[in-house]
């Protein structure tokens, strides 16, 4: 049978035009399964955006407790280093912690971190988020200075204490050969028996800092004292020599005792300022 009965033509009719609604249906429902398709990885997003925050946060509060240990360490190293004898323990067994902090810290995706501060307002997020990380490089810099500096220093007062330990045993070395050319009887010489109850006596312990506080007053004695101005006695001229040269030791050590201490504080200043930082309560 054919489909148009062309013989009755003209009494044929059209079916009606489908709603606009049904013609619709296929777009929305392309654009629904769409937009289905993206949930999933929204979702993932904004909970990757909400974990990256919350671990920034904490990541914040954890640094806040190394940088406080920090200071409480460098003031109680420079406590002793300015007030011997006691020696000072090491100072850098907390810098490790920052720089593990610091690690942490540099693999937070900052647009990530961006987007989750934006809560509030835009501007203030990459504002909040930027001035962090510039603290960051800042306490990154000076707590490698303060490693750098730490060793240095130790190495250069190890020199100085050296040096003055060789100049004074040099002299004792003199003595006692003088010493022995008296027969090991030097009562008579007045001396040998000041440099024996000066030059000879042991600081309790061998830190530079000790061993300098002995030169500086070793040095004093040998300058001042009238008995070694005895310009004819055999080792008038080598206690002169020790006195001087100790005198420029103990001066050398004093400037870079007063240097070493001025970059500890200046790292002081900044660990202290990063710390205020990061307890002021900032809008987030």
């Amino acid at each position: 049978m054919a489909l148009i009965d062309i013989y009755n033509i003209d009494n044929w009719t059209a079916s009606e035009p489908a709603p606009w609604y049904i013609k619709l249906l296929p777009v929305a429902t392309t654009i629904i399964g769409f937009l289905l398709g993206l949930l999933p990885g929204l979702i993932a997003r904004q909970k990757f955006k909400r974990r990256t925050g919350k671990l920034f946060k904490l990541e914040l509060e954890s640094l806040k407790i190394a940088l406080e240990e920090q200071l409480t360490e460098i003031k109680r190293y420079r406590n002793d280093f300015l007030n011997p004898p006691n020696p000072p323990s090491g100072l850098m067994c907390l810098t490790l912690v920052l720089f593990h902090k610091f690690e942490i810290i540099k693999t937070f995706d900052k647009v990530t971190l961006i987007k989750y501060f934006e809560k509030q307002e835009k501007e203030f997020a990459t504002h909040y988020v930027s001035t962090f990380y510039q603290m960051f490089g800042v306490l990154e810099r000076d707590t490698e200075r303060l490693d750098k500096v730490y060793t240095e220093y130790q190495m250069e007062f190890d020199k100085i204490s050296d040096s003055y330990l060789n100049e004074i045993n040099y002299l004792r070395l003199l003595a006692i050969i003088e010493r022995d050319k008296l027969g090991g009887d030097f009562s008579k010489d007045p001396v040998l028996v000041k440099l024996w109850e000066v030059a000879f006596s042991k600081p309790d312990n061998f830190t530079t800092d000790v061993i300098m506080i002995f030169a500086k007053d070793l040095h004093q004695k040998l300058l001042h004292e009238k008995v070694f101005m005895d310009t004819k006695h055999p080792l008038y001229k080598p206690i002169l020599d020790l006195a001087l040269k100790g005198s420029k030791i103990v001066s050398d050590y004093e400037s870079k005792k007063s240097k070493y201490i001025g970059l500890l504080n200046m790292t002081e200043e900044t660990f202290q300022s990063a710390f205020d930082d990061l307890n002021v309560d900032h809008k987030t």
